[in-house]
């Protein structure tokens, strides 16, 4: 991967691999083709152009008047890309059979389809009208990948997009904005991200592909997630899948005993889940002070305020040389930054990580879990101190 910054270059296609595409289904071809010989013959009148709105315009956190100001002002219609573009930008993001790439507003699905067709990588897409995600699931059956194709109805404004580790997008100069902030905070380190607009605010693209295709030139960015960008401290609040939490306390044998410490605790959900069903004490750090008053008001709920504490302070000054178990859920350069404090507690010390390993400390036992239908692969690693 070249290092030097905003480099063009003119797009040759990867060849494809061998093998017949299968055909689609009529009513496909009329949805896809109004001036197809299928629709004219139908009955049915299909209008010439169809506007969707990509994303929605509002979680449910969003107060209503804005809601209703934004309600007016669709991001953009289903616009498909020519495949040439899909092609050009899969190539660009350099997707494997490794990746997991999602697609944020996703429409009948094609950017998903041909990432797991051609490339073999896992895809998920995500969009707000249901019609296009029936569509993309027919699409993904008829290409015969949807075991690696999933669709998900959601707003991509609000949907948990941190498996990713390609993202792809189609959208807009008002959608691409409005994603800007959820991709910084919410993508790990090393995740791509590929648009044919402009998505960072004063960042250039590591790297600018050009294609021409349908008699227009079409130009692809690709921008790579950098620590740096997605967090002033450790790293950004992602929640731990709960199926997650319980593998790592089982891999770390928590028990009644023990004293379990989350560094970078979010929502508390780790120590609450080991005191409520280990019986072990815990103790969250964690460095934004609305993630404390969240995890202390979920540890009241959950009856388990007495085994609990939560501690606002930076996990870097913490003290926490009294844990029996170090639960992790960092960026890898923050686990880096924790290893000397971490290697210097009691030997014998259970740290057990989500996904990001701790330089190259070799752990004593790796898990891997796929989770979402076989679409998001998640790892669990434990070290013992002194090993």
């Amino acid at each position: 991967m070249t290092s030097q910054q905003d480099e063009k270059e003119v797009y040759t296609p990867r060849r494809p691999r061998q093998g017949s595409e299968k055909t689609s289904r009529s009513i496909l071809q009329m949805i896809h083709n109004p001036h197809s010989n299928s629709a004219r013959t139908s009955k049915v009148l299909w209008p010439r152009v169809i506007f969707f709105p990509i994303l929605s315009l509002g979680c449910q956190a969003v107060n209503e008047t804005r809601l209703q100001e934004d309600s007016d002002k669709p991001l953009e219609r289903f616009e498909p890309a020519p495949p040439e573009v899909l092609t050009a930008m899969l190539d660009a993001a350099q997707v494997t059979s490794a990746d997991t790439v999602y697609d944020l507003g996703s429409g009948d699905g094609r950017i998903v389809i041909q990432a797991a067709r051609q490339y073999g990588a896992h895809g998920v897409g995500i969009d707000i009208d249901d019609q296009r995600v029936l569509l993309a699931h027919e699409r993904a059956r008829e290409a015969g990948v949807e075991t690696r194709a999933t669709f998900r109805q959601a707003d991509a404004l609000c949907e948990d997009i941190s498996a990713a580790t390609v993202v792809t997008l189609f959208l807009s100069l008002r959608g691409n904005p409005r994603l800007e902030e959820r991709l910084r905070t919410h993508l790990r380190p090393g995740t791509r991200v590929v648009s044919l607009l402009p998505v960072f605010t004063g960042r250039k693209p590591e790297r600018t592909v050009r294609v021409r295709a349908a008699g227009k030139e079409h130009t692809v960015h690709v921008w790579t997630v950098q620590g740096a960008e997605t967090s002033p401290n450790l790293g950004p609040f992602v929640p731990t899948p709960m199926p997650i939490v319980r593998l790592m306390l089982e891999m770390a044998q928590v028990g009644p005993k023990d004293l379990v410490y989350d560094l970078g605790c979010g929502d508390g959900r780790i120590v609450i889940e080991a005191a409520r069903t280990h019986g072990a004490r815990g103790v969250g750090i964690e460095y934004d002070a609305r993630l404390c008053k969240e995890a202390r008001e979920r540890a009241e709920r959950e009856g388990v305020a007495d085994l609990v504490e939560i501690r606002h302070e930076d996990v870097t000054l913490s003290n926490f040389s009294d844990a029996t178990v170090v639960a992790l859920y960092l960026l890898p350069k923050s686990n880096e930054l924790l290893r000397p404090r971490i290697q210097a507690l009691r030997p014998g010390t259970r740290i057990v990580a989500h996904d990001f390993e701790i330089g190259d400390w070799k752990p004593r036992e790796t898990r891997e879990v796929w989770l979402r239908d076989n679409t998001e692969r998640r790892i669990v690693r434990l070290w013992h101190v002194g090993e």
